[in-house]
């Protein structure tokens, strides 16, 4: 006898969100890291297509990918905020080293100043929006 599944969702009662809670620190500073791996690929991508469309594109992602960031990091921080910043720093210290570092990027970003300003000020907008909505 085949094995039934799990019963389908019933439109009368509404699907509970459910956040897995017992994990180990290391498993939480691996989450973090990850994040925050992910924040530098981001804000390689968003510098490299600043000048498409008038950047509208980046800034938009910049703005809600750090959100998405940012609210995914505090399910692994159990309520310490500043921690959940971190994907954030990342962010941040990378469009820094990305200004100063590589020739490429760095007169991309020269050629570009008004739309990557208003790219970092949504990059950090939207990663400490989850954090001030909440409060």
């Amino acid at each position: 006898m085949a094995h039934p599944g799990p019963p389908p969702d019933r439109p009368d009662r509404p699907r509970q969100r459910r956040v897995r809670t017992d994990f180990t620190a290391a498993e939480a500073r691996s989450g973090i890291a990850w994040l925050s791996a992910g924040a530098l690929v981001m804000v390689l991508v968003e510098v490299a297509s600043i000048s498409a469309l008038y950047g509208v594109p980046s800034i938009l992602a910049a703005a809600g990918l750090g959100a998405v960031l940012t609210r995914t990091a505090r399910l692994w921080v159990r309520g310490a905020d500043s921690l959940a910043l971190v994907p954030l720093g990342a962010w941040i210290i990378g469009f820094a080293l990305l200004a100063l570092g590589p020739e490429v990027t760095a007169a991309k970003i020269a050629e570009n100043k008004i739309r990557c300003a208003v790219l970092f000020a949504a990059a950090c907008g939207g990663g400490v929006w989850p954090i001030l909505a909440r409060k």
